[in-house]
């Protein structure tokens, strides 16, 4: 009697340990977020440049939560007076999904400010990579006044070594008034890890258009490149 109630012991210890067992795949697989929601801050430029003994400065910050299938995201841009679009600072607020494995929906509200006229509306876009691995960011915004306007960035990575990357980089917004302005720039970083890298280079502005004095420059620029 007492082997067999130490066998019917042993079957039971074998079965809980086997249920347990499952249990935890269970929980390593379907029980589990298989799209756990994740924030990053991404500061792409936060840079200095020197154009007719002048210092303008420039920033493009990102910052998102989500998943990888719905995420929302806060992103600031602009110049200030010193450069060669003049005061220019712009606020979106978006929702992106993905449409394919390289592209991304992005739905929002815009704010854009452009020295002292100021530009509320809706905005919808792709954002992703093309083929050749270029970057692409491109919304129509829809603003009060019945304004329009197409935005594009298109940029790609050079990787010359391990931590040295030139990046050619180009973004052109034209406005259904007229009004355009565009950057072309190529900027060289040095990855101290992917996370952190200074850069310098060379970007040349161009806005006019609508009643707009031409204006534009080329600057030389330093930067810093950081996500977290």
């Amino acid at each position: 009697m007492r082997a067999l109630a130490a066998l019917c012991l042993m079957q039971i210890s074998c079965a809980v340990a086997a249920s347990d067992g499952m249990d935890h795949a269970d929980h390593a697989g379907h029980g589990m977020a298989e799209d756990p929601v994740i924030a990053m801050l991404m500061v792409d430029r936060l840079e200095a440049g020197r154009q007719n003994q002048l210092t303008a400065g420039a920033w493009d910050a990102r910052a998102w939560i989500g998943t990888d299938q719905s995420r929302w995201q806060l992103r600031s841009e602009g110049h200030d007076a010193a450069s060669g679009h003049g005061a220019d600072t712009t606020l979106e607020v978006s929702w992106l999904r993905p449409v394919s494995p390289w592209m991304q929906v992005v739905v929002g509200v815009v704010r854009d400010v452009q020295g002292k006229q100021a530009r509320n509306g809706v905005a919808a876009g792709l954002v992703g990579v093309l083929p050749y691995r270029v970057n692409l960011q491109s919304a129509l915004w829809l603003t009060d006044g019945s304004h329009a306007a197409v935005r594009i960035e298109l940029e790609q990575d050079w990787l010359l070594t391990q931590r040295w990357v030139l990046q050619p980089r180009l973004e052109s917004r034209l406005w259904s008034s007229g009004e355009r302005s565009a950057d072309v720039g190529l900027r060289l970083r040095y990855e101290i890890r992917r996370e952190l890298a200074p850069y310098l280079g060379v970007n040349h502005a161009f806005s006019g258009g609508a009643g707009i004095t031409e204006a534009g420059g080329t600057q030389v620029v330093a930067g810093l490149r950081a996500w977290f």
